[in-house]
């Protein structure tokens, strides 16, 4: 009997430690002047999910994701050189301060949207395919088949934060990787994706 309670203990702990949450608080300087960078995107991608979130008035962010070996981090900042790196040994960090360098050839001028037409075309091409969800302060959740058909159509589902730029469309977006989509796979995606994909035209959706 103590044997069994031992091996229950430990399932249960390696179970536990699984499924763990990492939180990371972190922020966004300007590298030369050591000043909190508002607004600025910040996404997140592990090797199943993408996260993104906006730095606060006070350069602040925080996020909440599922415990992995790494991560890769990219930045974008008005005005400001997109930032990108890889951080390993993940599970052992909690805070992050991140320093963005000033494009001066762009000083005054808000970055281009990350999603639009345009960017879709692009994904596909780069093969770095995503399907907008609604965003805000709280990102729609993850939902029980999402791994499964984003490992099947080789896409990513990703909520964003409250911050829109200018020419960004997700709408535009969508509908341009749901064309990708029905060329590649027919309709059969359309069975089994989640009914709120921004933009996704409801007679569509297939009753499973």
């Amino acid at each position: 009997m103590k044997t069994k309670l031992i091996h229950l203990l430990l399932f249960l702990l390696i179970s536990s430690s699984g499924t763990s949450q990492n939180q990371v608080d972190g922020s966004v300087l300007d590298k030369s002047s050591k000043i909190a960078v508002p607004l600025a995107r910040v996404i997140i991608t592990t090797s199943d999910t993408i996260f993104q979130t906006d730095t606060d008035f006070e350069g602040n962010f925080s996020f909440e994701i599922r415990s992995t070996d790494s991560i890769k981090i990219n930045v974008k900042g008005m005005a400001y050189h997109s930032f990108d790196t890889t951080i390993y040994n993940f599970q052992e960090i909690s805070s992050l301060t991140i320093k963005i360098s000033t494009d001066h050839l762009n000083q005054g001028h808000f970055i281009s949207s990350s999603f639009n037409k345009h960017s879709a075309l692009q994904d596909i091409k780069n093969d770095e395919v995503k399907l907008l969800l609604p965003g805000g302060i709280i990102s729609s959740p993850r939902l029980a088949g999402d791994a499964k058909f984003e490992k099947k159509y080789n896409i990513k589902f990703l909520s964003q934060g409250c911050v829109r730029y200018p020419g960004e469309n997700q709408t535009e977006y969508n509908q341009e990787i749901f064309k990708y989509l029905d060329e590649k796979y027919g309709s059969s995606w359309r069975k089994t994706i989640r009914n709120d994909v921004i933009g996704l035209p409801k007679g569509n959706i297939v009753d499973q």
